[in-house]
């Protein structure tokens, strides 16, 4: 009588054990729930808040008042119509679902962040229990499909992009996950499945693109064993080779593969021609369709239309060393990388091991589908999914900064693992199933965990929730009103966060327009239409319609403006009356230390009068070097030895041009700066001076008294630079002129170094045997107590002599002094 409720026990067990894989899959992707708290603020990561500020700005302008058009922004033109910056390129699926997730918390920025978040990271998690379903039927083993997910799922732009929202991340992934689950439903052996599938595809397509990279070689697959599978049915049947051929294409044509192909392709061109109508109709019929923002994005993408953002990338070599440096890339959880950058340039790939790795793991990937049950077709589309996405829509995936797109060659994990964990199983079964899941779990989990500490400052945090919770004051009183932003792209960056797209989510219902020409006092085309300025900085105005705020503040539109141009022409005034660290371009350049201005650091302003709009639009450039390299290079702010500024803001007031760039936390040394000429090439003006004086002032003093390296019209002096740790420090060459003006340094200086060994060279230097260190004055000195200082850092190799001196204006030598090899072996 026992044996019975025993072997109940024991049949509860076994049955339990199906679901025990299944719920390790959901405990493992919880933890990407734990900061679930803090997903109410931005990350500070351009493509990622790129992703975010857009979908929302998209979600929350989405009505039928506008026609369910997709758009971020829209602005008044002169003659009163409406304009919209468009992106009906996109389905609109996963905007409505952001939509409806983030109505119930309207009015509170912070709240719909972090249900949108919550939205994109349910939408993960379903795809990776996609995954795991798919996989466990292909597998045969739900031990090595759990292990195979997680462990593919641990990479490092899968986590990191698991909570950015946009329809080309988590949900766009998901939607690549249904179509897959359903390819291996019908194609194991359930023919009558195939309906799922293709409504599966069409819920698919309505949440994005990326469905078409699996269906391109999964429909290739299925076509040709179709095929074959007609030539061997007439095998027996005596035709000619031309009559057996054209069986063979009737019996493909009737087939399912050109079916689900044919519905795919009809419903994907349904879903977006219905988005190119509306656009059309916005524009009031008077754009032709090729002329239309989406189609000609969509042209730009698809490698068939310009785009300025491309060069070499897209050339095959390269293009394809990218793709699979991706694939690489995917295959190496993050809790076993530490991290992996791919922002370097594409051109360095194929120097990189992830190329190799990726190769490697391709190849593998596909190779292991021997040891999966039948069928095979799914999952070796699944891995050529991301490679045949980027032939679709190459003018996209090759762009360096669209390094999202790694996440979607997921197949190439997910195959080369089942695989690889099929293979362990074969030798010893139970241990390998065992430590695959377990494995699996833990590997995801500390990925997991550490994507979400990496990617966060909390520090920060209270800093954002605050700026959103003013936002949420401002956007009650612009909703439906003209608002000038009266801040450039870089303005916006600088201020509220890294990328601007989060500006027009916080300002959606409103009519906004940006500075294309920013003159306060002529603030674009519909200044008579304007309602409120917004600024970042507070002016004192009877205006001010925020005075409790301290980061965003509202004004209304005439008192704004006229208190904004009152601020600037008292700090004009200001500026005016001390002199400048540098002229160009007709600039006085001035550099503006912290103290009293309320900044970490300094800023160089620019002054320019009389001026307009064209003197400070276009990109101008700011490259600075630091004083200690080893620090800058360590600084949060900064990945390479000078720092770079592109596209400086500036306002126009009164017919004088005034612009500011702030400078970083670390000491800068030498300043480089001048504008891009508009055609290209050569900047049309350029600028270089020493900022840190005070370190000049210090080094003159440290060798006064002392006798000079060499004398001529200026002593040398070499000295150590005692700034830096012991195994870095280099050496430093002071020149000194006392007394002196600044006709004594006018003109060029040479300065050749060279080594004992011409291979210390750069190889295109060897030729000379020399290093060419030739400067201006401006560009390492200034005029300090009288004196003329100026400050080299010398090569690290072993020099033999230096030779330096300065130029005459007709190029030969005014002076020449040489430094030999004794001089440059003492101790300093």
């Amino acid at each position: 009588m026992m044996a019975q409720p025993a072997a109940a026990w024991a049949g509860a067990i076994r049955r339990g054990n199906r679901w025990l894989p299944a719920c390790g899959l959901l405990l493992a992707l919880a933890t990407v729930f734990p900061f679930a708290g803090q997903r109410d603020y931005l990350y500070d990561d351009d493509i990622h808040d790129a992703f975010t500020g857009k979908n929302m700005a998209l979600a929350a302008n989405l009505s039928a008042e506008h026609g369910f058009l997709l758009f971020t922004k829209m602005h008044r033109r002169a003659d009163g119509t409406v304009g919209y910056k468009l992106y009906n390129r996109f389905p609109i699926g996963a905007v409505v679902l952001i939509k409806l997730a983030i109505t119930p918390f309207e009015g509170d920025f912070a709240a719909q962040l972090a249900a949108a978040r919550m939205l994109m990271l349910a939408f993960f998690c379903a795809a990776a229990m996609l995954a795991y379903l798919a996989l466990a039927r292909l597998a045969g083993s739900r031990a090595v499909a759990l292990g195979a997910t997680l462990l593919a799922f641990s990479s490092h732009h899968l986590l990191h992009y698991s909570d950015a929202v946009s329809n080309e991340a988590s949900v766009d992934l998901f939607a690549v996950m249904l179509v897959f689950h359903g390819m291996v439903l019908w194609q194991g052996g359930a023919p009558h499945r195939f309906w799922q599938l293709a409504v599966k595809v069409c819920v698919a397509l309505l949440l994005g693109w990326h469905v078409y990279g699996l269906l391109l070689p999964f429909l290739a697959f299925v076509v040709a064993q179709e095929a074959v599978a007609a030539w061997r049915e007439g095998a027996g049947t005596p035709r000619t080779l031309v009559a057996r051929l054209g069986a063979v294409a009737a019996r493909v044509l009737r087939g399912r593969g050109v079916l689900l192909g044919t519905l795919a392709l009809v419903f994907g061109v349904g879903v977006l021609g219905y988005n190119f109508a509306r656009e059309h109709a916005a524009f009031a019929g008077t754009h032709a369709v090729a002329e239309l923002p989406s189609v000609k994005s969509m042209l730009r993408r698809t490698g068939l239309g310009e785009s300025h953002y491309h060069g070499a990338e897209l050339e095959w070599p390269t293009f394809l060393k990218w793709q699979f440096h991706r694939a690489g890339v995917a295959c190496l959880p993050i809790a076993l990388s530490g991290g992996v950058d791919l922002d370097e340039g594409v051109w360095r790939t194929f120097e990189k091991p992830w190329f190799w790795i990726g190769v490697v793991a391709t190849i593998a990937a596909l190779a292991g589908l021997a040891l999966l049950q039948r069928p095979r077709s799914p999952l070796a589309a699944l891995a050529l999914a991301g490679f045949c996405w980027a032939g679709l829509v190459p003018g996209s995936t090759a762009w360096s900064l669209h390094q999202f797109e790694t996440m979607f060659h997921v197949g190439v994990p997910l195959c080369l693992f089942t695989a690889v964990l099929l293979a362990g199983c074969r030798l010893w079964p139970r241990a390998v199933a065992i430590v695959s899941a377990v494995a699996g779990v833990l590997v995801f989990a500390l990925s997991g965990v550490a994507i979400d500490g990496a990617q966060r400052d909390p520090g920060d945090a209270q800093t954002q929730r605050a700026r959103m919770a003013e936002f949420d004051t401002i956007a009650k009183m612009i909703r439906g009103k003209t608002v000038w932003v009266a801040a450039h792209r870089t303005e916006i960056r600088r201020r509220l966060i890294k990328n601007r797209a989060i500006m027009d989510f916080f300002t959606a219902g409103s009519f906004v327009h940006y500075p294309d020409r920013p003159d306060i006092a002529n603030p674009g085309a519909v200044g008579a239409l304007l309602d409120f300025v917004l600024a970042f900085e507070r002016y004192d105005a009877p205006a001010l319609r925020t005075p409790s705020h301290r980061f965003v503040f509202l004004y209304e539109a005439g008192a704004g403006l006229e208190a904004m141009r009152s601020a600037w022409r008292g700090e004009h005034r200001r500026l005016r009356a001390l002199a400048p660290v540098a002229r160009g371009g007709g600039f006085d350049i001035h550099a503006v230390s912290s103290e009293g201005t309320g900044r970490k650091a300094g800023e160089l302003v620019y002054l320019k009068a009389p001026c307009d709009g064209d003197d400070i639009n276009g990109r101008f450039y700011l490259h600075l070097v630091p004083v200690d390299p080893d620090l800058a290079a360590g600084a949060a702010e900064i990945t390479r030895r000078d720092y770079v500024f592109f596209n400086a803001h500036g306002v126009v007031f009164d017919g004088k041009c005034l612009m500011r760039l702030a400078l970083p936390s670390w000491p800068v040394a030498n300043v480089y700066t001048g504008r891009f000429h508009p055609a290209g090439g050569a900047a049309s003006w350029r600028a270089a001076f020493r900022l840190d004086v005070d370190r000049l002032r210090e080094a003159l003093h440290t060798v006064r008294g002392e006798v000079p390296s060499a004398g001529g019209e200026f002593d040398l002096y070499l000295h150590r630079d005692s700034r830096r740790d012991l195994d870095s420090r280099r050496d430093l060459l002071l020149y000194v002129r006392e007394p002196c003006a600044r006709d004594d340094v006018r003109h060029r200086f040479f300065l050749h170094v060279v080594p004992s060994a011409v291979s210390s060279l750069p190889e295109a230097r060897r030729r000379s045997g020399f290093d060419n260190l030739d400067f201006a004055f401006g560009e390492h000195g200034a005029v300090v107590d009288g004196a003329c200082v100026a400050e080299v850092e010398l090569p690290d190799y072993n020099i033999a002599h230096v030779r330096t001196g300065q130029f005459e204006p007709s190029g030969g030598e005014a002076w020449r002094v040489e430094l030999a090899a004794d001089a440059m072996s003492a101790e300093h």
